[in-house]
């Protein structure tokens, strides 16, 4: 086994370990941090796969901006109520049926394809000057427009999460 198979094992698993304590962490702020280290390993995953521009947009956009803005949303939208434990424990048996359909399917899925043995074709590599004009030209409107949702979905959280006091 290469070095660059161990690395994938080993990113892939921090990653599942990282998931795992997004879903399962009590604590908020520490789901987020989890999230954001799941982002980073998976980064790392694509680093290894050679594809750098998937891995600077998932380190930059994902890990960076989104797990940024999960902590800072986070920290202004504290209501200041104790916790007095989940209120969806009805859901759980829903949510453990939705994910063992994943998983069958997702499994039958992977048992099922037929994977590519032996070489890989190159590919063309497609250089960061025709990626980068291709994005202002054809995708700019798309990203902007996506970016002032996330921009007035964060804003609308703030301002629903935030108790009014008044002065009366």
């Amino acid at each position: 086994m290469n070095f660059a198979a161990v690395l994938f094992y080993a990113f892939s698993a921090i990653a599942i370990v990282a998931a795992l304590g997004t879903v399962l962490a009590r604590n908020i702020v520490y789901a987020a941090l989890s999230l954001v280290g799941t982002m980073v390993m998976i980064a790392g995953i694509f680093f290894i796969l050679h594809a750098d521009f998937l891995a600077l947009v998932q380190l930059l956009i994902y890990a960076g901006a989104v797990g940024v803005l999960l902590i800072f949303g986070l920290m202004l939208t504290n209501t200041g109520q104790p916790a007095t434990g989940p209120k969806d424990r009805w859901q759980r048996p829903i949510a453990f049926v939705a994910a063992m359909a994943f998983i069958l399917v997702a499994g039958y899925a992977a048992v099922s394809t037929d994977w590519m043995q032996g070489v890989v074709p190159q590919l063309e590599r497609v250089p960061p000057a025709v990626l980068a004009s291709s994005l202002f030209r054809n995708w700019a409107l798309p990203f902007e427009i996506a970016s002032l949702v996330l921009l007035v979905a964060m804003i609308g959280a703030i301002v629903i999460s935030r108790r009014e006091t008044s002065n009366d």
